[in-house]
């Protein structure tokens, strides 16, 4: 769950711009999180490569 949505459950009616932070928060976060993912393949092919190479 994101960081904004929970910050709207917690309190009723929350500062927008506290709001607006947290939602550019979460969209960091997750643009983060993709860009690990793809690292962690391309990591994860070079290696393959690099076995596949060798034999």
């Amino acid at each position: 769950m994101s960081a904004a949505n929970l910050r709207r459950q917690k309190y009723r009616s929350p500062r927008p711009s506290t709001i607006k932070r947290l939602e550019l928060q979460d969209t960091i976060t997750d643009r983060l999180k993709a860009y690990n993912a793809k690292q962690r393949w391309r990591k994860r092919l070079s290696w393959l490569s690099w076995i596949w190479r060798r034999a």
